[in-house]
């Protein structure tokens, strides 16, 4: 689920498409030059490459490390504290020190497939960038405090700020609404991202619509409590269930304030490309724009019939 976030630094710093490919290949942090006590390799969940390339759009849906890992790579060591920037700007705690001397987010490689340990409001506050257009607002628990007269003792001020330039969230919308995998039965526009953490300790689903952002993490307080096995301890498994079922009640319940017709907002104007098969086509006419224009409708997803883990 911290994967967006990078594949976010990435396309508003070097204006890449959801379409650009990167090798599905071993990605080697040389000790040297990012700074590490040893050279790291990073292997992807299924412990393969394919050594072909594959686009981000790919990437993220199938949570593919090798990519993550491939656009910090991109980035440079030089700009691992922009990964950091924007996960601060998008609420997360970068700022506070473990015991061991190192930020709980870390200023390390291994921040491309999130090993920070992070908390669920936290999370659920930084998806609300990518549903608001690129602007963060700061969830909060209590609203105001009224006397037993209504008269109003104290405000919770709201705090909202943007984060990603519109036409970059745009980009990132498209992945996200990719990379949900099945929500059969909902009526709203989803995007969403799985999350599963090492030995099947959390499984978590981050979902986002035009209306409503939803933070689910299933798992133990004490991290022995965990399934044994991928097959059940993955996010899809786990969290994303929880997720399909309480929106398909919040849209079902007509006290609640929902519209499920909302769509998120196209911007104006789309400076990045999201239609792989235009993209391809610029490619191959050196980069000049196929009909003019980019696409304002995104076509079908593909694989919405698949989970992503």
């Amino acid at each position: 689920t911290f994967k967006p976030f990078v594949y976010a630094t990435a396309i508003q710093n070097k204006g890449l498409s959801p379409c650009y490919k990167i090798m599905d290949s071993e990605q080697i942090f040389e000790k040297e030059i990012w700074s590490l006590s040893t050279d790291w390799m990073p292997k992807n969940a299924t412990g393969k490459f394919t050594d072909e390339p594959m686009t981000l759009m790919e990437g993220l849906r199938t949570s593919t490390n090798s990519i993550s890992a491939g656009l910090v790579v991109e980035l440079g060591p030089n700009n691992l504290d922009e990964i950091r920037n924007l996960a601060r700007d998008m609420g997360i705690d970068t700022d506070t020190k473990m015991s061991n001397g190192e930020f709980r987010l870390p200023a390390r490689p291994s921040i491309c497939l999130g090993t920070a340990d992070l908390s669920v409001i936290e999370m659920t506050g930084a998806y609300t960038t990518f549903a608001n257009g690129g602007n963060y607002s700061k969830p909060r628990y209590l609203l105001r405090i009224e006397d037993k007269n209504g008269n109003t003792l104290y405000t919770q001020s709201t705090m909202n700020r943007n984060c990603i330039d519109e036409a970059s969230n745009y980009a990132m919308v498209q992945l996200l609404k990719n990379a949900k995998g099945f929500v059969g039965g909902v009526k709203s526009e989803v995007g969403g991202k799985t999350g599963t953490t090492n030995k099947h300790t959390d499984g978590w689903f981050m979902g986002i619509t035009p209306e409503l952002t939803v933070g689910t993490w299933v798992g133990g307080d004490d991290a022995w409590i965990r399934f044994r096995t991928l097959n059940y301890g993955q996010g899809s498994h786990m969290a994303k269930p929880i997720f399909r079922y309480f929106l398909t009640r919040v849209e079902n319940d007509p006290t609640v304030d929902y519209d499920e017709s909302a769509r998120f907002k196209i911007p104006r104007n789309i400076t990045i490309q999201t239609d792989c098969s235009l993209y391809e086509q610029m490619n191959q006419n050196g980069g000049e724009m196929v009909n003019d224009s980019i696409p304002m409708v995104e076509e079908d997803n593909p694989f919405e019939d698949i989970d992503d883990y």
